[in-house]
Formats: structure tokens, C-alpha cells, sequence
């Protein structure tokens, strides 16, 4: 077999040789062997691959940040690495986060002040409302009052809903649901609970109570009825709402989820700005559940809200199922 041989000698006057064994018996021959070549063009390929995956990783969550930056401002920032060009990317959208998200905070906190302050005069009108002899005049002038408030208290409700920062925990559902609709009872509204699920999900609370609360509200003033039922299937809970309204018309389902759009109906005012549904929508998304808006067949509109996180049968009491009634009571008067 050939070899080659190197010999040297080092600075301190040391010798050295090495001798190489060639691993053909001819090195001197002609042509390549293809064999070798396909291994080695098939080696650096390979090798080729994850050395562009692992100086391309970074991007892909570059550009996931990107397309969720307007959505939530209040994620944990990116860490910075990769190349020099992808690290000073990943820093300049931390810093626009960041910077988003003390404008949210201020811009809450100035509504939350205005608000505030808000409720004295208010509450001062309403006191001096209640001295005005018209009859008509003041019951006018009351509910424009009224009107103003619940303006006000929306507003502040849409400003809130990208500023939810509590943590998931265990959320008694059924308990929730008949408390809500005991509480529209006691204010005089019609509502059902039609079927109980007997599970608890993980949730956020605060953001699944005002969900089902907004929910719950709108079939109340566009329906004049609500029902409630609450179920699972296929591993996910659905809770679904439906009213006793005239519905909304096909191609206006999604619209009905966009900020000031109502839609009215004759045969009960309604109160508010058009800000509920998109409250519940940001509030379902905030505690990771789908909200969508349909046509009952038999009248009426249902909204669902679906629920996959953290299910486990309620150890309180039994799954039970039937109808269960709050109708509110004559009042004398």
C-alpha cells in the first residue's frame, strides 16, 4: 500500500513524522470513485440542512412575534439569538412591545381616571334629576343619564380587554352559570338554566365571567329570554346561549362581533353601544375558548362558547340534567 510521509522538524530542534496510509492501492490512479463521492456529497448536504435550520430557528419565531404583536402586547419577550442580524431584529420588536405596552397601560389608566372621576357629577345629576316636577321631562332626563353611564362603563370594559394578566385556575362552571342567571332574575329578566354539564374547566375567571356575563346580557336585551345549557362532547365543553329574538341575518353574524354595531329590534330597546359582543369575543380569546354567533332553527339566537382546557368532573354534586326555571315574579305594581 502507498502511504505519504511528512517529516519535520520542530523550533527546540525536535524532529516529528507522520505517516499516512493511503486507503486505495493506487494513488496515483485515475478517475473518482462514485461510491465516496455520493457519501460525501450526501454528508455535507446533511450537514448543510442543520447548519441553515439552526440559523433559521430564530426567524420562524421572529415572525410568529410579528403576527401576534398587535394582539398581545403582554407576552414575555423573545429571547435575543441566532445571528447578529436576527438578534438585533428580536430586540427592536421587544422594544416596540414594550413600548406598546406602557401606551395600553397609560391609556387605560387615564380612562380609568375619567371614569372615576366621572361618578360624582353623575351621581349629582341624578340627585337633582329626581327634584324636576315634569313627570316625562324626568324620566328622559333620567334615562339619558343612564345612557351616558353604561357608555362610560363599556368603554372602560373594551379599554380593559387586552389587559387581563390573571393566571388560569379552576372554574366551577355550573356554579357560575346558575349564579349569573340567578343575578338576571333578581333583576326582573326572564332565564333558564336548561342543562347543567357537572365539569369544571381551567380558566381565567374574571375573563370568563364577564364573557358569559356580556353573553348572557345581549339575549337579555335582543331576545327578552335566555336559556342557558352547558354540555361536553368529544372532549370539549360547550356552553350555549340562545334567546327568544328575531336573530341576526346570515351575512351580518360576524359584523355583529365588531366594535358599535347593533342591531335593533322593535319589540325590546336595547340598551348599550354595540360593545358587548366584542368584549365577550376578546374575553373568550384571553381565556383560550371559541365564541360564535348563530341562528337558532327554531328562532332565536344561540351563541356557543367552547371550552377545551382543564376538564374534570365536579365533585360538588352529581351531573344532573332537566329545566331548571328563573322566571321572574309578578311585582305588585
Amino acid at each position: 500500500m502507498h502511504c505519504w510521509l511528512i517529516s519535520t522538524r520542530l523550533a527546540n530542534g525536535a524532529s516529528i513524522r507522520l505517516t499516512a496510509v493511503s486507503p486505495t492501492t493506487d494513488f496515483h490512479a485515475t478517475g473518482f470513485d462514485p461510491v465516496y463521492i455520493s457519501v460525501l456529497i450526501f454528508g455535507v448536504g446533511v450537514l448543510a440542512f442543520f447548519a441553515a435550520r439552526m440559523a433559521a430557528a430564530p426567524l420562524g419565531s421572529l415572525s410568529e412575534a410579528a403576527r401576534t404583536l398587535g394582539g398581545d402586547v403582554h407576552s414575555a419577550p423573545l429571547p435575543e439569538r441566532g445571528p447578529r442580524e436576527v438578534r438585533d431584529a428580536i430586540g427592536a420588536i421587544n422594544t416596540m412591545r414594550a413600548k406598546l405596552r406602557r401606551h395600553a397601560d397609560e391609556r387605560t389608566k387615564i380612562l380609568a381616571s375619567i371614569t372615576h372621576d366621572l361618578q360624582t357629577p353623575l351621581t349629582r345629576l341624578r340627585l337633582r334629576l329626581e327634584k324636576v316636577e315634569d313627570v316625562g321631562l324626568r324620566r328622559r332626563l333620567i334615562d339619558d343619564l343612564h345612557g351616558m353611564q353604561i357608555l362610560i362603563r363599556e368603554g372602560l370594559d373594551f379599554s380593559r380587554g387586552n389587559q387581563v394578566d390573571e393566571p388560569f385556575a379552576p372554574v366551577a362552571l355550573d356554579s357560575l352559570i346558575e349564579s349569573l342567571v340567578e343575578e338576571a332574575q333578581e333583576r326582573g329578566q326572564a332565564a333558564s338554566v336548561v342543562e347543567c354539564s357537572g365539569y369544571d374547566v381551567e380558566a381565567r375567571p374574571r375573563a370568563l365571567q364577564r364573557c358569559l356575563a356580556n353573553l348572557l346580557d345581549n339575549a337579555l336585551k335582543h331576545g327578552g329570554a335566555a336559556e342557558v345549557s352547558a354540555s361536553v362532547d368529544d372532549g370539549a365543553l360547550a356552553i350555549r346561549i340562545r334567546d327568544r329574538g328575531p336573530g341576526i341575518p346570515p351575512d351580518q353574524i360576524e359584523a355583529a362581533f365588531e366594535p358599535f354595531v347593533r342591531f335593533e329590534n322593535p319589540h325590546h330597546m336595547a340598551e348599550g353601544v354595540g360593545l358587548g359582543l366584542t368584549i365577550a369575543r376578546m374575553m373568550a380569546k384571553e381565556t383560550e375558548a371559541e365564541l360564535s354567533l348563530s341562528n337558532h332553527p327554531d328562532g332565536g339566537l344561540l351563541a356557543c362558547l367552547v371550552l377545551r382546557r382543564g376538564l374534570t368532573r365536579t365533585e360538588r354534586h352529581p351531573t344532573w340534567t332537566g329545566r331548571r326555571s328563573f322566571e321572574p315574579e309578578t311585582l305588585p305594581g
